[in-house]
């Protein structure tokens, strides 16, 4: 019994070294390869959300991860998660990004790939704005939290509200 658990264990840290292994070499489009602070940031976000996901999550995933990309471009909102021909998903994360402290920079990579998740239905860009009210971004937000990253949806909140609050003064 303990011999499968650790088993299982064992099987998941290899898949999640060889999905990182991916996002190191082929999910950040730049030339030189070289991470800055942001991009090292990402790619850690990424990893702990991969291996903090639930084990039905992470095997879907791993079965469609060649079609992922996640691209750091400038805009003025967070992130999007847009749907492309031949299933391709690509997760661009805006400079906002860049600010955000690592547990809500977690939950923004938690909550793009939960879109990922829903079909494309001719509105197939979402954007992660904060308070949205639009049924796509709740439900969104409930498949996050549900996956276990409350605590990082908490914080990207705290953070959102704190940003808002200071521009208002």
């Amino acid at each position: 019994m303990k011999s499968d658990q650790t088993d299982q264990e064992n099987a998941r840290v290899n898949l999640v070294d060889w999905m990182m292994k991916m996002v190191n070499e082929d999910f950040f489009p730049f030339g030189d390869r070289q991470k800055d602070d942001f991009k090292s940031r990402l790619s850690d976000a990424i990893q702990e959300f991969l291996i903090r996901v639930p084990a039905d999550i992470l095997n879907w995933l791993f079965s469609k991860w060649g079609k992922y990309e996640f691209v750091v471009i400038g805009e003025s909102v967070y992130a999007t998660c847009t749907h492309y021909p031949e299933e391709v998903v690509k997760i661009l994360f805006y400079p906002l990004s860049k600010k955000l402290p690592q547990p809500a920079l977690l939950y923004i990579v938690a909550h793009e790939i939960a879109h990922s998740f829903d079909e494309p239905d001719g509105n197939d860009t979402y954007t992660i704005y904060g308070h949205e009210v639009d049924e796509d971004e709740y439900n969104t937000d409930s498949r996050a939290r549900e996956w276990g990253f409350e605590a990082e949806y908490i914080a990207f909140e705290q953070y959102h509200d704190k940003q808002n609050s200071d521009k208002i003064q």
